[in-house]
């Protein structure tokens, strides 16, 4: 069966930092990936671009996933603040992706913001804390 659609393409905005993340690079890998899938798959912009990159906030590091015209949860306008976070904590609960995502932020030691924007502009940023700058020394090596 051959796939007649054309993904979006990503667009990073990263930024070089000297920042170490520990943890399982498939892991991470995973979550990150999940994150890009979701974000394309809500995106309905006419280029359907997803932007990517990472930023710096002491002492977590984020890798975000943005798109414009967003078509997915639209909290009520009406509703207080504590009832539109439960909506989506929700629609994380409900995406497999999502769900997986903040397994991941949360077994390293992270979290996972998803903010949408009156613009229907949605960022889900994966936020991992910055470890210790020197290397990690192996036992195998030390002796």
């Amino acid at each position: 069966m051959k796939c007649c659609t054309k993904l979006p393409e990503a667009k990073s905005t990263a930024q070089e930092r000297d920042a170490i993340i520990h943890g399982d690079v498939r892991l991470l890998s995973e979550a990150l990936r999940r994150l890009h899938e979701y974000a394309q798959r809500v995106c309905k912009s006419g280029s359907g671009a997803v932007e990517s990159g990472v930023m710096y906030n002491a002492p977590y590091i984020g890798f975000y996933f943005r798109c414009d015209r967003a078509e997915t949860l639209t909290p009520p306008l009406h509703e207080d603040v504590e009832t539109i976070k439960q909506a989506w904590m929700n629609e994380i609960d409900a995406d497999l992706g999502l769900t997986i995502a903040r397994s991941v932020a949360r077994l390293h030691g992270g979290h996972l913001t998803v903010e949408y924007g009156a613009e229907k502009t949605l960022t889900l940023t994966l936020w991992l804390p910055v470890g210790e700058n020197e290397p990690q020394k192996s036992e195998a090596l030390s002796g």
